[in-house]
């Protein structure tokens, strides 16, 4: 069948054969499609040359190292500081710690301090009150005036000659008023070891002082007691005249007894006076 024939219809109830690879027409190229040639380009093989860049020199690499190299100083620079703030703060610690410790002590001799002023300032202030006492007993025991009530008690007044018992009773009642006083003075004496242990040696001063110049005066007292001190004899007048300065205040001009007891009062106050007003400094920090 030529392509210039006509395909008839098939008969109404005939079936109509399924159309087959070779009944279909041939697409023939034309003359121009013929001699056109279809040229495909040959692939261009792609030639990978080697990188010549060393192992060690690749970027990645070096950005390895260098991302180590940051770490590694990291990791000292934060070593150095920890070491240096554990350095400064253990220096801080021990600071603190000597100050605290100074601190204590000073809290601990300030406590020390005030019990040892308060025992001292009492000892003090009761003593230099007893040593003015003392001064206004001596001043009583030693005054001329008397009175005639006081050689009552006198032992053998009525044997005596007239002149003998009124020379003794002017001078009795002197050693009748240390004898009142003689419990007094004997606490204050032995006051001074006390006076001692708070004050050191150089409290015992005064203590002795203001006994030595009782003593002088119940010495003369006593003294000017005796039978043979009535004489008329100028040795024996010159000793009773001595004597009679001792026992009466005033009588002898500069008054040596009253001189060591106002002496005694002066060291009394240097030594007990700054106890009782200098209290202990409250310690302050740092």
């Amino acid at each position: 069948m030529s392509n210039s024939e006509a395909i008839l219809p098939a008969p109404s109830g005939t079936p109509t054969p399924e159309p087959t690879v070779t009944d279909l027409p041939a697409v023939l190229p034309s003359s121009d499609q013929a001699q056109a040639v279809v040229e495909v380009p040959d692939r261009q093989t792609e030639t990978i040359t080697p990188n010549d860049t060393p192992f060690y020199l690749q970027p990645v690499l070096l950005a390895a190292i260098v991302a180590l190299i940051g770490t590694l100083i990291a990791l000292w620079m934060n070593k150095l500081f920890h070491k240096e703030r554990l350095r400064f703060e253990e220096k801080l610690a021990d600071k603190k710690y000597a100050h605290d410790v100074r601190l204590e002590e000073r809290k601990f001799s300030h406590t020390v301090g005030i019990a040892k002023w308060h025992r001292q300032s009492e000892f003090a202030e009761g003593q230099l009150a007893v040593f003015y006492e003392a001064r206004a007993r001596l001043t009583n025991i030693r005054s001329p005036a008397s009175y005639s009530s006081e050689n009552n008690d006198r032992a053998g007044r009525d044997s005596e000659t007239e002149a003998v018992r009124n020379a003794r009773d002017s001078y009795y009642p002197v050693l009748s008023r240390a004898n009142l006083s003689s419990e007094f003075f004997n606490d204050f004496y032995a006051a001074r070891y006390r006076a001692i242990a708070l004050f050191g040696e150089e409290a015992a001063a005064p203590f002795i002082e203001i006994w030595q110049a009782l003593h002088k005066v119940r010495v003369a007292a006593s003294m000017l007691m005796r039978e043979d001190m009535h004489g008329e004899h100028r040795d024996i007048a010159r000793n009773r005249q001595r004597m009679e300065e001792r026992i009466w205040e005033g009588l002898a001009e500069g008054d040596p007894i009253a001189a060591e007891i106002e002496a005694a009062i002066e060291k009394a106050e240097a030594l007990f006076r700054p106890a009782i007003i200098n209290a202990p400094e409250t310690p302050k920090s740092d």
